[in-house]
């Protein structure tokens, strides 16, 4: 009989991962850099866009945020 958790895994065993491999590759890190340059670059963007069109710093500070706020959705 197999066990009811077993249900919902994939079929069969996967196979171990290699115990000296790290947990995060130099893919996954490129990945997550990527992702923080792309959203870190769209935030200071967005700021120096809003101050260049007259919003006080105040205002920009909370335009930027928005935008952070939304990427991370």
């Amino acid at each position: 009989m197999r066990e009811p958790a077993a249900e919902f895994g994939p079929e069969g065993e996967t196979p171990a991962r290699d115990p000296k491999e790290p947990i995060l590759t130099r893919r996954i890190w490129a990945v997550i850099g990527g992702y923080g340059l792309l959203i870190g670059g769209s935030v200071l963007a967005v700021f120096f866009y809003a101050l260049g069109q007259g919003a006080s710093q105040e205002e920009a500070v909370t335009v930027s945020f928005l935008t952070f706020a939304f990427a991370r959705l």
